[in-house]
């Protein structure tokens, strides 16, 4: 799937881009379209990650907050598998609030110690899905180039 239901936000910033499901059959479950929407996303994060990566960033784990990530807990399995690293879930609200009083901190008080976020626990990628992950990267960058990239 191309989970681009508002258009591309990231990466190619395709404002027209439109979510496609992909392979359907009559044979596909409502469980599988609800996988293939999850692991959509992870294949669009996945190429943030790696631009990331490109652009110098060794990120080791990702922090993932939101009210998906509280209802939704395997969709971190997911993105872990996906990304190759462990995902933690932030287990508080408002957090891009928190963000924001970070920064804002660094600037008007350096030197107070940052209390510790409430984290969960974490999810680690799986070796074992490792191939079918990569595999699932190769058919999505061919759809995106094929349906997004003009």
């Amino acid at each position: 799937m191309l989970p681009f239901f508002t258009g591309e936000r990231s990466t190619g910033w395709a404002a027209t881009a439109q979510a496609q499901l992909l392979g359907v059959t009559a044979a596909t479950t409502l469980a599988d379209l609800w996988g293939g929407v999850f692991e959509g996303i992870a294949m669009s994060y996945l190429r943030v990650h790696e631009q990331l990566k490109e652009a110098g960033a060794l990120p080791e784990r990702v922090v993932a907050s939101g009210r998906v990530t509280a209802d939704h807990p395997t969709w971190l399995s997911v993105l872990a598998d996906a990304l190759g690293c462990e995902v933690v879930p932030l287990e508080m609200k408002r957090a891009t609030l928190r963000g924001t009083v970070l920064i804002a901190l660094d600037v008007v008080a350096p030197e107070v110690r940052r209390a510790t976020p409430p984290f969960g626990q974490g999810h680690r990628s799986i070796d074992a899905h490792r191939e079918y992950f990569r595999e699932l990267r190769d058919r999505f960058e061919a759809a995106h180039r094929a349906l997004v990239v003009k």
